[in-house]
């Protein structure tokens, strides 16, 4: 955990797909630690079966936590069909966090809201056609 705003927190999460069902950890309380923090979730579904996922690495059986995880807190599932494919999405995923955000602000008018007051700016992450939105609430200054 760094405390330096200009960081992006992000957690990579992966599953051979054989849930163990620990009971410590449920979705909810995920939730609410990456909204609270910030963290961006991606999530690797290690499996080696195709028909396990249909369409591959989309929404398949036992795949359906990984990408609402990710979606939710604003980072993408990557489906690895084995470990010798986890360099390249390693890759991809530092990619995505260090060269894909842009930033800029748009206002709708021709004066700023004054000082404290609470805004929402909504952030558009696009990777090879899968769209996220995230949104974030600032206070003015």
């Amino acid at each position: 955990y760094n405390s330096n705003p200009t960081i992006m927190k992000t957690v990579i999460a992966f599953t051979d797909g054989e849930e163990n069902s620990s009971g410590n950890i449920k979705k909810d309380s995920i939730y609410r630690i990456t909204d609270q923090n910030g963290v961006r979730v991606f999530t690797v579904g290690l499996i080696e079966n195709f028909k396990h996922s249909t369409p591959v690495g989309m929404n398949g059986d036992g795949e359906a936590d990984l990408v609402e995880i990710s979606k939710r807190s604003g980072g993408f599932y990557y489906w690895a069909k084995d470990p010798s494919v986890l360099p390249l999405i390693y890759k991809q995923i530092y990619e995505q966090i260090m060269k894909s955000y842009n930033i800029s602000i748009m206002w709708n008018g021709d004066k700023l809201p004054p000082k404290g007051t609470e805004v929402t700016a909504m952030v558009r992450v696009n990777v090879k056609g899968m769209m996220r939105t995230i949104y974030k609430k600032y206070l003015m200054e």
